[in-house]
């Protein structure tokens, strides 16, 4: 993964642990990214993205439409990618939840979920 791509509070996954996700605390510039659920820093080509999945949005407590604010986030499942729609008007066609919480951010400056509350579970 790219550092590029994450930004803090991002849920992520790691290579070594697919299973396992984390949220995003820290990162540096020599490429360590610190999870919340970790005592020890990761290399960033240690980090994951965590596959969008209806069993994961259920676990997050969502549903194939999520509101936040004024703002509705519709999600389609068909194959590998998942079609995203906010607001009926932005669409795009992603596969991690990273993505989702970047997407989300960028349209409505809003984040999808709190990652403090994700850190203490």
């Amino acid at each position: 993964m790219k550092s590029t791509e994450l930004r803090l509070g991002n849920l992520v996954s790691l290579a070594y642990d697919p299973e396992k996700y984390g949220v995003v605390i820290s990162m540096d510039i020599a490429g360590s990214v610190h999870l919340g659920n970790k005592e020890q820093a990761d290399d960033i080509r240690d980090i994951i993205g965590l596959e969008i999945t209806e069993s994961l949005l259920e676990k997050l407590g969502y549903e194939t439409v999520i509101y936040t604010g004024d703002h509705e986030i519709t999600l389609s499942f068909n194959g590998k990618r998942i079609m995203v729609s906010i607001d009926e008007t932005t669409i795009y066609h992603l596969r991690f939840f990273h993505e989702l919480q970047n997407a989300v951010f960028v349209n409505t400056g809003q984040e999808l979920l709190d990652p403090y509350e994700l850190i203490l579970e």
